[in-house]
């Protein structure tokens, strides 16, 4: 689930929700005879069978040449509508356990420190702190 499927009148699969109904139906009352278009059938799901992977892409291993950059741009910015975007920093010698506080991620973050993965921050469950191990 993506945040585009929150309170919105069309999911992201294209299916129709109750607020999609509300919004045509208010609609009418501006629309002085005019007929709205037919709603299209519901897009049927399939069932995908089990399967088993063959191959492994780790992460670190198969990404692009990195963009130097001093400040912290959206990943718009960068002209990169849709996916992930990794954003890197050199932090001090840390010596005792600290936390990491990251107030706007939008909408999910995954922290890895020195490449070992730390944790995750998701908006939609209010995260915003981590624990750094010293």
């Amino acid at each position: 689930v993506t945040s585009y499927d929150y309170d919105a009148p069309i999911s992201e699969s294209g299916q129709t929700t109750p607020k999609y109904w509300e919004l045509r139906k208010t609609l009418t009352n501006y629309m002085y005879g005019e007929k709205q278009a037919k709603v299209p059938d519901l897009i049927k799901s399939i069932s995908i069978p089990a399967f088993q992977f063959t191959e492994v892409a780790p992460l670190f291993d198969n990404l692009p040449t990195a963009k130097k950059d001093r400040n912290i741009r959206t990943m718009e910015e960068y002209d990169q509508g849709f996916g992930s975007i990794l954003y890197r920093t050199t932090l001090p010698e840390i010596k005792t356990s600290s936390v990491l506080t990251i107030n706007d991620a939008h909408d999910y973050a995954q922290v890895f420190l020195d490449g070992k993965y730390i944790g995750k921050l998701d908006r939609r469950n209010g995260e915003k702190t981590l624990l750094f191990p010293a």
